[in-house]
């Protein structure tokens, strides 16, 4: 058989299969390589630990600490051949937690080339332990180790249909709670089906495997209520390239959700998010035709989202008009815009909170605005350009709610560079202006309010 080596910073799993088919033999032998690669650990606000071991020489192998799993693959076969047979283990721990956690595994299929998912074979087995020791009870629970699968009436399950796996989850319960139970334990036999043929040769197969935790639904609150948090979800980290994709990752309250585009996306020309997102964007965007439009963003009361992106060239924008409509946006970096007399391009309304830190903001309609402040609405810019080309423009209005300036560097201005309006109010820090702002809109009036900043609002 061959020798293995392995990380895990998660947990997942890549096999290859190639090799030249023996004559004669009762099995089709051919050989080739496994290699895991992509492996990572989720958990939410919880401390989940977990510990790594292979099967070697029919023993498990030395513990392979969290801190080893992160720098590189968790086993690597030389040679792979029908008929071969592997197991891992993985320990996960909760006693560092102050609270119940919900462990779940999710598998992820990356490759399979060849086919040769339908060639593989795999058996998934969860316990779950008091016992912070229990590593020989699961050595002698493998369950091939005098005789190997030819197909699913042996027992196991064919590697093409791991992610639709649905291994029951466990509750690990925290340090103070030990007699609960606050191990858990999952052991991944797998292996090639004797009965795999020659069509297989040169197939190649990647599987990814992420555990996950969040909170479980066993503390109560005030009113000795132990549901209220039955529905929170584990944490989501997704690469996208489409559009239905990318909104339903948006779109999950509660659940933490860290998204990468691979790719433009066209087809869309607005998102709604009601979870608690990062979108990381990179140069890419998000736009309906053309990404001289691209979609407007709403983030919901109660939401989140985080944009990191790189900007676009020209008149190409990764985004199009941002609001935080009672939720919470924070944007890193980018190129927006947006076109239409009197429209923002950034937005914070009914209480929403925006934190600018980067990016780049214009609008061109006339009357128009970079960034806006409503009904108790709060934007904070402490860097990143603004401009607003459009005729009667002011690039930034507190029309009911509060802008601060800590930093910002001011574009095109075809009108004038601050206004309020309606109880609003902007703060420009002295240390990003030691003179008095210039260029603030008729009937404003600017002060010292005594404590570091200019003050501007209504005369």
């Amino acid at each position: 058989m061959g020798s293995t080596k392995k990380s895990l910073l998660a947990s997942g799993l890549a096999l290859c299969a190639s090799a030249a088919l023996l004559m004669g033999s009762t099995f089709a032998w051919f050989t080739d390589s496994v290699t895991n690669t992509g492996n990572r650990i989720q958990a939410g606000s919880l401390n989940l630990n977990v510990i790594g071991y292979r099967l070697e020489n029919g023993q498990w192998s030395n513990p392979i600490w969290q801190t080893q799993l992160e720098n590189g693959a968790l086993f690597e076969e030389t040679t792979w051949e029908p008929g071969q047979y592997g197991a891992v283990l993985l320990k996960v721990s909760n006693y560092s937690s102050s609270v119940f956690a919900k462990v779940d595994v999710d598998f992820s299929v990356t490759e399979n080339t060849g086919e040769l998912a339908d060639a593989l074979w795999y058996k998934l087995t969860a316990v779950h332990t008091v016992a912070a020791s229990n590593e020989q009870a699961m050595l002698d629970s493998l369950s091939f180790k005098d005789s190997r699968p030819a197909s699913e009436a042996d027992g196991v399950t064919t590697m093409s249909k791991i992610e639709d796996d649905a291994t029951e989850e466990m509750t690990l319960a925290p340090n103070q709670n030990y007699q609960d139970g606050q191990y858990g334990w999952y052991m991944l036999e797998y292996g090639m089906y004797t009965s795999a043929g020659n069509e297989y040769q040169d197939g190649s197969f990647a599987l990814d495997f992420t555990v996950k935790a969040t909170q479980a639904p066993v503390e109560e609150d005030g009113f000795g209520d132990s549901t209220y948090d039955e529905n929170a979800g584990y944490p989501v980290n997704a690469t996208v390239s489409d559009a239905g994709s990318l909104e339903d990752a948006l779109q999950n309250p509660g659940v933490p959700a860290d998204i990468t585009l691979d790719q433009a996306i066209s087809g869309k020309d607005s998102l709604n998010v009601t979870g608690n997102a990062t979108l990381n964007m990179g140069a890419n965007s998000v736009y309906y035709i053309t990404p001289v439009a691209a979609a407007k963003v709403t983030v919901a009361a109660g939401a989140s989202l985080t944009i990191n992106a790189e900007a676009q060239s020209g008149l190409n924008y990764n985004l199009g008009r941002l609001t935080a409509d009672g939720g919470t946006l924070t944007v890193n970096g980018g190129k927006y815009g947006e076109s239409g007399s009197q429209r923002a391009e950034v937005s914070a309304i009914n209480g929403g909170t925006v934190i600018i830190n980067d990016g780049s903001f214009s609008s061109s309609g006339m009357g128009g605005h970079a960034v806006t402040a409503s009904a108790g609405g709060t934007v904070t810019i402490n860097g990143g350009s603004v401009s607003s080309s459009g005729r009667d423009s002011v690039v930034l209005y507190a029309d009911g709610g509060t802008i601060v300036v800590e930093n910002v560097s001011f574009g095109g201005i075809n009108g004038d560079a601050y206004g309020a309006a309606n109880g609003g109010q902007i703060l420009v820090s002295k240390t990003y202006s030691p003179s008095q702002p210039t260029r603030v809109a008729d009937g404003c009036t600017v002060t010292d309010n005594g404590d570091g900043y200019w003050l501007i609002a209504e005369a």
